[in-house]
């Protein structure tokens, strides 16, 4: 569904456009071209990108990373660099 006339040229020497607020008429058109994907692939991408949102990534080489989530503080088990500029570089989890 696509939005026709939602801004409209005010003046046609200035060329200066405005937000079209009830002034002229709009128009809803639907099947104005096709649709690259099918309406079910649509909907089920959506389900999916909603799902995805409440899972949390962390990027680290142990098997753990990403997969345990504290009890106390809702954060996920992962890998921290102590004094990563130093001599005394350190990783902890």
């Amino acid at each position: 569904m696509v939005t026709a006339q939602k801004t409209f040229c005010t003046d046609y020497l200035t060329k200066k456009m405005k937000v079209n607020e009830g002034e002229i008429p709009q128009y809803y058109v639907t099947g104005s071209h096709p649709a690259i994907i099918s309406e079910e692939l649509y909907n089920y991408v959506q389900f999916e990108i909603k799902r995805r949102k409440g899972i949390r990534y962390v990027t680290s080489a142990g098997c753990f990373a990403g997969h345990i989530v504290c009890g106390d503080c809702g954060s996920v088990y992962g890998t921290k660099v102590w004094h990563s500029n130093s001599k005394y570089r350190r990783t902890i989890w």
